[in-house]
């Protein structure tokens, strides 16, 4: 072992596969697929190329020394040992055609690119996605399904004719006979998204927009993929929505996993109100006052008091209301959003 060399925790033998994946740590990001799992972390010495497979002798070490590691940061990390194999790996040509709009996918709160008409949940390796556009690429299509850009056939913008829409504060289930949550656009589900457009939490808008299609004349989509997508031209009104028109469905514990990280927020405030209310009859019992007209002045506070007051909860000597208040006013700004 060299000066240099760290002490290490573990050899490893390990294949490397040929394409990358998409995948989530601190935001979305691409991972090398190493003994057919995503693989986190990087591998130091190690110069990978798509379309090719690789076995691999690896070291894992400690880098922070036994010391507890940052935050988002890796227990541990890997180094390049020796390379054992390099093959090309086999695969097929494929012909793709790339919508110029994403959709939200299934299995994800998160948007995914339209691949041949269907939501494609994936990175295609070496292509860089601008929504707008409409894509025609040549790739190599591998044993895992996953594509590697081989070329670039034709790059289009995607243009239509302008229009207003209107866009609601709050999101529905899509309701296509696919999971997810979807904007309220014209009044119905609309499972695509608005090219530029960045709206803010609990507002609703009216915007002035560029109505393009989403596939070429006579070609049609998957039953989850609308047939039209939208550019954002301008803002024309922005109001912020009633809290009322929120939505609190919740799919049941074993679906949570497709449905994105805000949803067990909005079940956590759904049951807020039926909890209280459960104390509020306890409390009657043992004459407790009711909650004061001005119990708060906060912006929060004030958007949640008709919650409150509604479900007859009792302040007086007790220290469970305020954690629920408390509670309730971390989790207002999580639901409803767009």
């Amino acid at each position: 072992m060299g000066p240099s060399e760290p002490e290490y925790v573990e050899v490893l033998e390990v294949t490397v596969g040929p394409t990358l994946a998409k995948c989530y740590g601190v935001g979305p990001q691409s991972c090398m697929v190493v003994n057919g799992g995503l693989f986190y972390d990087g591998i130091e010495g190690f110069e990978y190329e798509a379309g090719f497979d690789y076995r691999l002798r690896i070291g894992k070490y400690d880098p922070w020394g036994g010391r507890e590691p940052p935050q988002d940061a890796g227990r541990y990390a890997y180094r390049l040992l020796e390379q054992l194999e390099k093959t090309p790996a086999p695969s097929t040509p494929a012909t793709l055609s790339i919508a110029p709009a994403r959709v939200v996918c299934a299995r994800s709160d998160d948007f995914c690119m339209v691949v041949d008409g269907a939501p494609y949940d994936d990175i295609i390796t070496r292509f860089e996605y601008e929504v707008g556009h409409h894509y025609v690429l040549e790739t190599e299509r591998y044993r895992d399904g996953r594509y590697v850009l081989s070329g670039l056939v034709a790059r289009t913008r995607a243009a239509g004719s302008e229009e207003e829409i209107t866009v609601d504060p709050y999101r529905v289930e899509c309701g296509d006979g696919y999971p997810g949550y979807c904007k309220v656009l014209n009044g119905a589900s609309f499972r695509g998204e608005i090219v530029g457009f960045e709206p803010r939490h609990e507002y609703g808008y009216r915007l002035r927009v560029e109505k393009f299609a989403m596939f070429p004349d006579g070609v049609t989509g998957s039953p989850d993929v609308p047939a039209y997508g939208y550019r954002w031209l301008e803002t024309l009104e922005a109001v912020r929505g009633p809290p009322d028109r929120r939505v609190w469905r919740t799919p049941s514990r074993g679906t949570a996993d497709r449905r994105g990280p805000g949803v067990w927020r909005e079940s956590r405030l759904q049951m807020l109100p039926r909890a209280a209310a459960s104390r509020s009859d306890r409390r009657s019992h043992r004459g407790e006052q009711a909650v004061p007209e001005r119990w708060s002045t906060g912006p929060k506070e004030a958007r949640l008091r008709p919650l409150v007051q509604e479900i007859g909860t009792r302040r007086t000597g007790s220290q469970r209301l305020g954690q629920a208040v408390a509670h309730a006013v971390s989790l207002a700004p999580t639901v409803g959003y767009c």
